[in-house]
């Protein structure tokens, strides 16, 4: 099951329109980036088990006639340049592993023209099977054959033929998904089921070169996690799956679990540079929706852990949100949000370690004094433990869970910790008086929309004026089209919902009046049908209404 949508019948909105009114707010409580789902088209539309991950066309966001679960393309282009008017980076959910939907390995599109589509492809692009005798070995994968599976027809990058096909089309692929929506990197799906090549050619090809990408192998081993990131000569960063399966132990098995165990957890615990390439979780769409590595108790406590701990803690949506159909841990986790960003630097140094409860320090400025408790039953623990405050330091617990305690002559404190109710076992401790909010930065995005035969936006045509695409924006902002490729017999004109045009793609900056959608619209005064990329820079509202 994915997602809510209005297929359902249960008044929910499009995914996307619902991030794009909660972005604000996201971004407030101290949240930096925003994963997007699978955003292409699978043969499901919009259908409850259209999670996005049996991709169908690369070039299909969604239409008004063949929405994606999530939505459409132009509301997805508007949930992106909210997020950004909001300072949040953008990542994708990138899909390379698998298609699904082809009749015996062969793919063909049609385009918004109806003319065939951009990236069609063979069985001699996939992996031999019964099912499709006509395609090739396998690629040389990370992970081992026996946890090689795909939801659909495997892709091949290395082994398909024409040599180059594949590997050549998805970075074409995501170098137009990246341009379009203007995004920050990605999450880049099941890297177990793929060869080590294939990753790095694409993450540093085109628009993807420098960006995040976050790899999801599937292991539970830190040193296997270790041994990926060093192939990529440490280029990418990976979900760590150790993290989350100590997370899931200790939080299920309150009182019955040796905490000892965490000072020794997930990639991070090798220490600098592993720990920038560590990114945490403690559930995911996976896990809560399939049941295998599910969270069931005291989930805050794993909260409290990875969001005071080293690496790049990463939040499940339903978790965190207290809409419908959700868990509603927002308040606790604005607080732990709060506390990374502003008290949680350095790395970690580990104070006292026993079954029950463990206490840590992370002695960067301002400095940070945790502690965990998985007790249930045995109610508050207390320890003597070094720090690196100076004598006669007040020491605040930003959690709200314990008093204040002062620094001894020596550098050492008593720390308090309360029983695991719920998972609120935990006390964060640091200098007294920090009050800093969460800072909401504002950017505009900039996003390429391209016109061709074989795309969903058609090319210009003779002798007309078409709509290109809608975008969302604010009150009096600027806004600039930038011609990157086109006949000089186009004239792009944006217009505003009442059709007066706002100007031409000649001027340096156009303004728009009030908040809502205007439309780019191409002439054509050639003789022929004109291919076109015209790159769009505009701020949107920080606040859909």
């Amino acid at each position: 099951m994915s997602v809510p949508a209005p297929s359902d019948g249960n008044d929910d909105p499009w995914w996307y329109d619902r991030i794009a009114h909660q972005a604000h707010a996201l971004a407030a409580s101290g949240f930096t980036h925003l994963q997007l789902p699978p955003v292409h088209s699978t043969i499901g539309k919009d259908s409850p088990t259209s999670d996005g991950y049996g991709v169908y066309w690369e070039y299909d966001l969604g239409s008004d006639n063949r929405p994606t679960r999530f939505g459409t393309a132009e509301r997805l282009q508007r949930m992106c340049a909210i997020a950004k008017a909001n300072g949040l980076s953008l990542l994708a959910d990138w899909v390379p592993h698998q298609r699904y939907g082809g009749r015996g390995g062969f793919y063909d599109y049609k385009s918004s023209s109806g003319a065939p589509g951009r990236f069609p492809k063979t069985p001699s692009c996939f992996l031999r099977t019964g099912g499709n005798p006509g395609g090739v070995p396998r690629d040389p994968i990370a992970g081992p054959v026996a946890d090689d599976f795909a939801f659909g027809d495997e892709l091949c990058p290395i082994n398909a033929l024409p040599k180059g096909y594949v590997l050549n089309g998805l970075i074409d692929a995501g170098d137009w998904l990246y341009r379009r929506l203007n995004l920050d990197g990605c999450r880049n799906d099941d890297t177990k089921g793929q060869a080590f090549e294939a990753v790095m050619k694409w993450a540093n090809a085109k628009a993807m070169k420098g960006k995040t990408v976050i790899g999801e192998y599937a292991e539970g081993d830190r040193n296997t996690l270790r041994w990926w990131v060093e192939q990529t000569g440490l280029r990418c960063s990976t979900y760590d799956f150790e993290v989350k399966y100590r997370a899931r132990d200790m939080c299920n098995n309150g009182s019955r679990w040796n905490m000892q165990q965490l000072t020794r957890a997930g990639l991070a615990s090798f220490g600098w540079p592993y720990s920038m390439n560590a990114v945490t979780f403690i559930e995911n769409a996976d896990s809560d929706t399939n049941g295998f590595g599910s969270v069931v108790f005291n989930k805050l406590l794993g909260y409290a852990w990875i969001l005071t701990s080293e690496g790049w803690p990463s939040i499940y949506y339903r978790d965190y949100a207290t809409d419908k159909y959700c868990y509603g841990l927002k308040p606790h986790i604005d607080n732990l949000i709060w506390i990374h960003e502003h008290l949680a630097n350095g790395p970690t140094v580990w104070r006292h370690a026993e079954y029950q409860f463990v206490v840590y320090e992370r002695p960067g400025e301002p400095g940070l004094l945790v502690g965990l408790n998985n007790d249930v039953w045995g109610g508050w623990k207390n320890c003597w433990v070094p720090t690196s405050f100076p004598p006669g330091t007040r020491l605040h617990d930003y959690t709200g869970h314990s008093d204040d305690v002062t620094v001894g002559p020596t550098g050492w404190v008593q720390i308090w910790i309360p029983p695991n109710n719920n998972g609120k076992g935990y006390v964060c401790l640091s200098k007294a008086g920090y009050s800093k909010p969460n800072e909401v930065k504002k950017w505009a995005t900039t996003q390429v929309f391209e016109g061709a035969d074989d795309l969903d936006i058609a090319p210009a045509m003779p002798g007309r004026t078409l709509p290109v695409q809608r975008i969302w924006c604010a009150k009096e902002s600027q806004v600039r089209m930038e011609r990157k490729a086109g006949l000089d017999t186009l004239q792009f004109m944006l217009v505003d919902q009442g059709g007066a045009t706002i100007g031409n793609d000649g001027a340096d900056w156009l303004r728009t009046h009030d908040e809502g959608w205007y439309t780019i619209l191409v002439t054509n005064n050639g003789m022929n049908a004109a291919p076109f990329q015209i790159a769009v820079t505009y701020t949107a509202p920080q606040e859909m209404r």
